[in-house]
């Protein structure tokens, strides 16, 4: 992980690339199998903190903080659905009414407006823009 205007990034191969991806899907108060989708985000959030702890840094700390501290994290890159399914494994770390949430926004959005933001890779994030990016290259990532 390195700071860049005051944001942390974290860049990790390994966490995007074991993502089940082709599982995904969002929770449904309603749903008549929501246990099942929450047990596959939550096996998401187990392959996202076991691949933050190989790197030997303090990425899964910051990851952590922000996201329980509702500090804004922004996700870059080119699958859509690899940013749902890391937005939507942590979103079981947080009660309903605390999650802001838009995984395939177009444009960066304001803290208030968002606590975990997907966007495609290249956005541009505002300088005085205080958040956690996480960034997914294109080879990491599944399709």
């Amino acid at each position: 992980m390195r700071i860049e205007n005051g944001r942390s990034l974290i860049r990790n191969a390994q966490v995007i690339r074991e993502l089940d991806t082709e599982r995904v899907a969002e929770l449904s108060l309603g749903s008549e199998n929501e246990h099942e989708k929450t047990l596959d985000q939550l096996e998401n959030l187990r392959r996202i903190t076991r691949g933050l702890e190989k790197m030997n840094d303090d990425s899964l700390d910051r990851l952590l903080y922000h996201t329980i501290t509702g500090g804004q994290i922004v996700i870059l890159g080119s699958s859509r659905n690899s940013i749902r399914a890391f937005i939507l494994a942590l979103s079981n770390l947080l009660p309903i009414g605390c999650l802001r949430v838009n995984s395939g926004s177009l444009s960066y959005a304001h803290p208030n407006k968002h606590n975990l933001l997907g966007l495609p890779k290249g956005t541009e994030i505002p300088d005085w823009a205080d958040c956690l990016l996480i960034q997914m290259e294109v080879g990491e990532v599944i399709d």
